[in-house]
């Protein structure tokens, strides 16, 4: 037991000298430690570069950026540079010196908003348009205003904006949507607005002479001269009343689901009995997909198809051609040619010698159709029949339906007939409804491959108003599709589906078409919020429309 007492009281003193020993060091060394550390910590700042800020500059508040604090020796400026001298409007003296930043610009903060894609977009509001902007648009205003009875005879808008024009003008709707439309060319090219219409002025005057003659290949200034032969025939001071001829019908409706705006339906047919529009010539052509893809079967049916359709759907005074195509298209004739008998047994002799071979080159087809002559005073129709397969030249479907409809932009109406269930949808519906057409897929048999093709070729049989062009005054702020809207048929009606704030009471638009050599136009007010409650379908087939104007600009 004494062994163990004096153990412990040895681990007792130890602890004591070892305390002991650390207070002396402590004491004695921390003033040399703490001295050498104050040393290296001066060194270590005058290596160091200015201290950053942060701050948050006005205008930009989504981004955060850093400047270097200047150095304290830089003398602030006496005095700020006087109203009137420089940075303040004036030209700078040619002894000054002072240099003046401008302040950084004032960006608003956009407004988060729920609901719907569309509905993110905030409306811009409504701007007076000067006349100097207009001047031309005044020499082509119409002589005349629809008594309809779904038209309102007032004279202005009743939207409640003091600056309203209603003077038709180019204008893009709000939202802007999400692509780009083809901008309006110095003398008046169309398709700037979202109803793809022509500017209301004067068309220049034209060189084109109508030469009925099939050029060697595509001429895109020549394309440019017969478009603008139509313009001029379009834009005349003395045009009849499109209302004489015509009935418009319309139906309108809000969007439930976002009551900001107003979904509306324009429907527009040729009048019946006494006043109705005679039957315009037209030239068409028929082009036969003769290449291997389209099978022997599916070919001699469409052959036969093609004979059957010159002589039930073209009228006496039509014009027509043929063309078969492969990577290559070759037309059966070098012109025109009458619809008569002996035209149509030369023609029948060439559809017989067809067989199918070969590749399909179906951008340069289709293409090859403004190789043919456009007569002004005549409706150019072109009927494709094809399985769609692109595997020769270009084959990217974006491609082919963007670049052919920028140049052709409705000189030429195009209807296309897939002959197999397997065809190419998005080519042949994408490139009909964009260049006022129509399309049908056979889904059947192959022995019955050009079952449909000629009442296909029926609904282009009877054109009575053509190349119709439609225009929105700017206060309306209407986004109208298609594009371009179809030639007017016998039989047949034009719609025209479209959207604009719930605010706007008043439709106001003009609308052109030609009948042969003879010109239309009118001038139409349309009170929307009194006409026929259109169906909630018309806000699906907006959008649906909409997305395929984007597919075919993008």
């Amino acid at each position: 037991m004494k062994r163990n007492s004096d153990n412990v009281d040895l681990i007792l003193l130890a602890i004591v000298v070892s305390l002991a020993l650390h207070a002396g060091l402590m004491f004695f060394a921390a003033p040399q430690v703490m001295s050498r550390v104050g040393t290296v910590q001066s060194e270590s700042k005058r290596q160091h570069r200015p201290p950053m800020e942060v701050r948050r500059f006005e205008g930009d508040p989504f981004q955060e950026r850093t400047k270097t604090l200047p150095k304290r020796d830089v003398p602030a400026p006496k005095s700020a540079p006087k109203v009137g001298a420089v940075g303040a409007g004036a030209a700078p003296s040619a002894d000054s010196h002072v240099q003046v930043t401008a302040p950084a610009p004032q960006l608003a903060v956009p407004e988060v908003v729920t609901g719907p894609a569309e509905a993110a977009f905030e409306l811009p509001k409504p701007t007076a348009v000067k006349l100097e902007s207009v001047a031309d648009a005044v020499q082509d205003m119409p002589i005349s205003t629809p008594a309809a009875p779904t038209l309102s005879s007032s004279a202005v808008l009743s939207a409640g904006f003091a600056g309203d024009s209603l003077i038709p003008v180019p204008g893009l709707a709000a939202p802007a949507p999400e692509f780009s439309l083809p901008q309006i060319d110095g003398d008046g090219a169309a398709s700037a607005t979202m109803a793809g219409v022509a500017p209301a002025k004067a068309a220049p005057k034209v060189d084109y002479v109508f030469d009925n003659k099939v050029l060697d290949s595509v001429n895109e200034g020549f394309v440019e001269k017969e478009k603008a032969a139509v313009r001029a025939l379009l834009s005349v001071p003395d045009a009849a009343p499109v209302e004489s001829a015509v009935d418009c019908s319309v139906s309108a409706c809000l969007d439930p689901a976002d009551p900001r705006w107003r979904y509306f339906t324009i429907t527009f047919s040729p009048k019946t009995g006494p006043d109705a529009l005679p039957v315009v010539p037209k030239d068409a052509v028929i082009l036969i997909d003769a290449s291997g893809s389209i099978g022997s079967d599916r070919l001699r049916r469409c052959r036969n198809a093609a004979k059957e359709i010159l002589r039930t759907c073209f009228n006496s005074g039509d014009r027509f051609n043929l063309v078969a195509f492969r990577n290559r298209f070759t037309y059966a004739f070098r012109e025109w040619r009458e619809c008569d008998a002996p035209s149509f047994e030369e023609a029948d002799r060439w559809l017989s010698r067809l067989t199918a071979h070969g590749r399909t080159d179906v951008f340069s087809v289709i293409r090859s159709v403004l190789t043919l002559p456009r007569d002004p005073t005549r409706p150019l129709i072109a009927l494709v029949v094809t399985d769609g397969d692109a595997n020769s030249g270009v084959s990217d479907t974006a491609e082919i339906l963007s670049r052919f409809t920028a140049l052709n932009d409705g000189l030429i109406s195009v209807y296309m007939y897939g002959v197999k269930k397997e065809a190419n949808r998005e080519l042949i519906d994408l490139l009909t409804r964009g260049n006022r057409g129509e399309s049908i897929i056979h889904m059947g048999n192959r022995k019955y491959a050009g079952s449909a093709l000629e009442p296909l070729a029926t609904a282009f049989r009877d054109p009575v108003l053509t190349d119709l062009r439609i225009m929105f005054a700017a206060g309306t702020m209407a986004e109208t599709y298609p594009r371009l809207m179809k030639n007017l048929y016998k039989g047949r009606s034009v719609t025209l589906k479209g959207r604009c704030p719930a605010r706007i009471k008043e439709l106001v638009f003009t609308l052109k078409g030609l009948s042969g050599s003879k010109a239309f136009e009118s001038l139409y007010r349309i009170d929307i919020s009194s006409v026929e409650k259109a169906s909630e379908t018309v806000i699906q087939d907006w959008r649906a429309e909409r997305i395929v104007t984007g597919r075919l600009l993008r």
